[in-house]
């Protein structure tokens, strides 16, 4: 079994086509919820409500800011493969409102969470591979001893490891990407999969000095097709950040627009502006 702490579940905002206003006293609300209401948070592949065995389950709520965050924990084999080689990756909660349980009446209460492929989610969160550990050979932890009088660093690491094994890494997660963008040649899916993660880029370059990074090519054909009319998405380093350009052009076009109806507005207008919004 597997676990990925720290995910981004949900956060404070108007979401939903209802545009349902959620606070932070409402996020505090789920993590009480989750305390008092005696049952465990399920993880699904994708909303649909049939009957079947749970992906993992949701512990630990805590909040940060305005993003409620979880552990995603007793993920199987396969769930957890799919996740780090990207085929699953954006979280939608399914929250239900002033719930009954064992006497209590729960203000917010967080039902369950799903794990989506290719549907949109509606609140923007960081997809979960964003919460994955460092690849292994590059972690390292720093041990500070407090004496009362002074204060030593040490620095310990793991063995690096060679050409082979990290090639052999970068060699799988770029299958598995083109697997799931086969519009991406292979040069170009390196490098998405490197940018992804900077310590593995900084292991795989330490071991290929001459190797030349792309940018995504649909990155830079939408930025071209958007700038006229949206200037901002020049600066856009990727494609959430093309996205929020784009979103907040539309807001300035519309005052009245909602961010998330302008970005679920966005998202459907365009198939290849949701591509890229998927994989980034």
């Amino acid at each position: 079994m597997h676990e990925i702490k720290a995910v981004e579940v949900f956060r404070a905002g108007t979401w939903g086509p209802a545009d349902d206003v959620y606070t932070t006293a409402d996020l505090d609300a789920m993590i009480e919820a989750s305390r008092e209401a005696a049952f465990k948070i399920p993880l699904k592949i994708g909303h649909a409500d049939a009957e079947r065995p749970a992906a993992g389950w949701v512990a630990n709520l805590r909040r940060r800011g305005s993003v409620l965050l979880g552990d995603l924990v007793d993920l199987g084999e396969e769930v957890y493969a799919a996740i780090t080689q990207r085929r699953f990756g954006q979280l939608s909660a399914e929250i239900l409102w002033n719930v009954r349980r064992g006497g209590k009446t729960f203000p917010r209460l967080l039902r369950a969470v799903a794990l989506l492929g290719t549907s949109v989610p509606a609140v923007d969160l960081q997809p979960v591979w964003d919460a994955l550990s460092l690849a292994a050979g590059a972690a390292k932890v720093y041990a500070i001893p407090f004496t009362g009088e002074e204060t030593t660093m040490t620095t310990t690491t793991t063995e690096p490891r060679t050409l082979g094994e990290v090639s052999r890494e970068v060699a799988a997660k770029t299958a598995a990407y083109r697997l799931a963008h086969p519009h991406v040649d292979d040069r170009a899916a390196r490098s998405l999969v490197l940018a992804a993660e900077p310590a593995l880029k900084a292991e795989y370059v330490g071991f290929n000095s001459e190797i030349t990074l792309v940018a995504d090519p649909l990155l830079e054909a939408l930025r071209a097709r958007y700038k006229p009319r949206y200037p901002e998405v020049a600066a856009a380093a990727n494609g959430r950040q093309l996205v929020d350009a784009v979103v907040r052009g539309m807001q300035r076009e519309e005052p009245k627009l909602t961010y998330p109806a302008a970005f679920d507005r966005a998202l459907a207008d365009d198939v290849e502006l949701r591509q890229l919004y998927g994989r980034s």
